[in-house]
């Protein structure tokens, strides 16, 4: 068997289990909230994606750089996952802690698009190759958003407040803020799937859904928070967890 066939094998199960793991957690919601393994299994399984993940970057990567900024948006992934699982675990009943730490899914907003976006332009390149100095200034308003959105409380610019809803609580209305992450996200995404295509090429006689296929994630992404953002992030059913797939769609 090729070792193309063999990483589309491994993307097939890592998919699967991925839905797997989040019928579970829905199940258990809904028929056995009193399962407490719930919030551990689920988050071991997200750990042993990413560092199955991580195990791939390490031994397959061989250009230095490219395996830093994959190493830096699988850090993110794991930190981020892991605040939902103290979350799930532990702070179901403090509503302020899990409001405030609901924050940090902006954090992983910001930084995982922006390390695959640095990590694409070594494609094709050899192992001492950098990226121009210049791309790293994008670090700044990265850092700047993610410095408001912790501080949401404090000017309610990611997420306001509904006067008459007793507070505090769980619904997050997007607000200017997040719709400036949404367009960070998809831009930095977008981009990265630019240079790949540029890396990869088609030609002039591809049918055009094949020229197109690597914008597909960037729009079916894009297309699956739209029911978030219009139900203040509270909705009945998820096909896969919103937190998981976002980090999983940028992969």
């Amino acid at each position: 068997m090729s070792e193309r066939k063999k990483s589309v094998i491994r993307l097939f199960a890592a998919a699967v289990l991925l839905f797997t793991v989040s019928a579970y957690r829905q199940l258990s919601i809904r028929y056995w909230s009193e399962d407490f393994l719930r919030p551990y299994l689920v988050w071991a399984v997200y750990m042993l994606l990413l560092f199955g993940w991580q195990h791939t970057i390490t031994t397959k990567i061989m250009q230095k750089s490219m395996r830093g900024h994959l190493t830096a948006q699988n850090i993110v992934s794991i930190l981020y996952l892991t605040v939902r699982f103290v979350q799930d675990a532990f702070l179901y009943v403090n509503i302020p802690w899990m409001r405030f730490t609901g924050y940090f899914i902006n954090i992983a907003a910001v930084f995982i698009p922006l390390f695959g976006f640095y990590s694409a332009f070594y494609l094709g390149k050899p192992e001492d190759y950098q990226i121009s100095k210049k791309w790293y200034l994008l670090l700044i308003p990265a850092c700047f958003l993610s410095m408001l959105a912790l501080t949401n409380d404090l000017h309610h610019f990611f997420y306001y407040i509904v006067p008459e809803e007793p507070q505090p609580n769980l619904y997050f209305h997007p607000y200017i803020g997040t719709y400036i992450i949404y367009l960070w996200g998809l831009w930095m995404i977008g981009h990265q799937v630019y240079v790949i295509y540029q890396r990869n090429g088609t030609t002039k006689s591809d049918p055009l859904y094949r020229k197109l296929v690597p914008f597909y994630e960037p729009i079916l992404l894009f297309l699956f928070s739209i029911p978030y953002a219009a139900t203040a992030y509270v909705v009945r059913f998820e096909l896969v967890e919103y937190g998981a797939i976002n980090l999983d769609g940028v992969r």
